[in-house]
């Protein structure tokens, strides 16, 4: 058989219960990582996983709510008991309905929603971070991936927190880029466009014509489907984006050119 290009590394992918995280955790397990799915939901990352490993992979399941730090802390003390390290982050986790209004601009925007925004936007980056990377040192390096988004430099009505938090993410990505390179740690962003997620077929639903008006802003004019944006995290995480480092990766659909 031959080998993925994951091989034999250990990957956490936060916010893996649904959607783009869901495709991630799939894909890096079908390329030979041990993977660590999780979400606030433990039911569905303990079947996800449960569902990965009678396909052969190998994966654990396990509920992390990434605005709980005694959670973080245990999932990353979890995977390195059970795989013996960790090798790759994905930083997938976020509020994405924070992104929609309908009354998230600044003058309306509560100071908790605002707070709850950051913990898990920008905050959660910070910390798995910070968790994660002594554990990549004693690997001799290792590659985070943060989902970010094209609202970390584009903008839309009632998005304040959301897309502070992501054009935040994307310079957080730069910082930790610098940071860590002498220990072998590759730090990258990857910012999705509007992607075929559960979230966003249920705002279609709500209002049909919203998918006419969204593909009239993109030079491909059709949704991202989840599994493109796991293959983009996937360049990132792997050996070959070995000289790629501290950017952020548009899979967008040309939205950004427009």
């Amino acid at each position: 058989m031959t080998e993925g290009r994951l091989q034999d590394k250990v990957c956490i992918v936060t916010g893996s219960t649904a959607g783009i995280g869901a495709a991630i955790a799939e894909l890096f397990a079908e390329q030979g990582a041990s993977v660590v799915v999780c979400g606030r939901r433990a039911e569905r990352a303990e079947a996800i996983a449960h569902g990965l490993c009678e396909r052969g992979f190998d994966a654990m399941g396990q509920r992390c709510d990434v605005t709980d730090d005694g959670e973080m802390d245990r999932l990353v003390a979890d995977t390195v008991g059970r795989f013996g390290g960790l090798d790759v982050l994905v930083n997938n986790a976020a509020d994405v309905i924070g992104a929609h209004g309908p009354d998230r601009d600044v003058e309306r925007l509560s100071v908790d929603d605002w707070e709850s925004q950051v913990r898990t936007d920008l905050r959660s980056v910070y910390y798995m971070s910070k968790r994660s990377i002594p554990h990549m040192r004693q690997r001799g390096g290792g590659t985070i991936v943060n989902v970010s988004s094209v609202g970390s430099v584009i903008g839309w009505p009632k998005g304040a927190a959301y897309l502070a938090c992501k054009g935040a993410v994307n310079q957080l990505t730069r910082s930790m880029a610098i940071d860590y390179m002498k220990d072998h740690i590759r730090v990258n962003a990857l910012c999705p466009g509007w992607i075929r997620t559960e979230t966003e077929l249920k705002r279609i639903e709500e209002d049909p014509a919203l998918a006419e008006r969204q593909c009239e802003q993109m030079g491909i004019a059709r949704l991202g489907e989840p599994r493109e944006m796991a293959n983009a995290a996937l360049f990132l995480a792997c050996a070959e984006s070995s000289y790629v480092t501290g950017t952020a990766l548009f899979a967008d659909g040309g939205w950004t050119l427009r």
